[in-house]
């Protein structure tokens, strides 16, 4: 592992065989989206290069994906090459919704006040799916995820860990919630 400096006193981590030839060229910035980036001249052309995508040597109509979401993490082994959509299925949960919080910790999940219920919802190839209303928040969550994992496989960044899965089916909601491996805020 080695770790290349940046501005803001942020740093990226790269693996050491891309350390040398990284560092060769001009020097890493960290922009305002927290990516790493540098400027270079192409064709008299001053352009801006992304570290994770300089590393993969992506092609310019695919978009590279950090596993666990890290934008500063460029290990080969968190990088992937993906579509805009798989890309965009691998995002955490946006807490703001027109500029104001959700309702739900959960991604895909909204409260219909008009009903009364848990909705949840899932975009695949630029088209809104209802997945269906439900009682509960945990049980909107959970139907989310599993469209998600059927529509993008290992992509998809569900709700639910392996471990606050196991946790949710052993206990009742309102124990598991009490218990800090159980709890959806701590995935998020």
């Amino acid at each position: 592992m080695a770790v290349i400096a940046l501005s803001r006193g942020k740093v990226a981590i790269v693996d050491d065989i891309d350390y040398d030839w990284l560092m060769a060229g001009p020097k890493w910035t960290c922009d305002s989206k927290n990516y790493a980036v540098r400027h270079v001249y192409e064709n008299g052309r001053r352009v801006m290069e992304k570290m994770h995508r300089v590393i993969l040597r992506a092609p310019p109509e695919q978009d590279v994906d950090h596993r666990d979401t890290d934008t500063l993490n460029n290990h080969r082994s968190n990088l992937r090459l993906a579509t805009m959509e798989l890309n965009g299925a691998n995002r955490n949960k946006q807490r703001l919704h027109a500029g104001k919080p959700t309702k739900s910790v959960f991604k895909g999940v909204w409260f219909d006040a008009k009903r009364s219920k848990w909705r949840a919802t899932i975009r695949v190839k630029g088209h809104l799916r209802q997945i269906g209303r439900f009682l509960s928040e945990i049980e909107a969550a959970k139907a989310y995820d599993q469209a998600a994992i059927a529509a993008w496989g290992k992509y998809a960044r569900p709700n639910f860990t392996g471990a606050t899965r196991a946790c949710l089916a052993a206990q009742s909601w309102p124990e598991a919630a009490s218990t800090a491996a159980c709890h959806p805020k701590s995935r998020l």
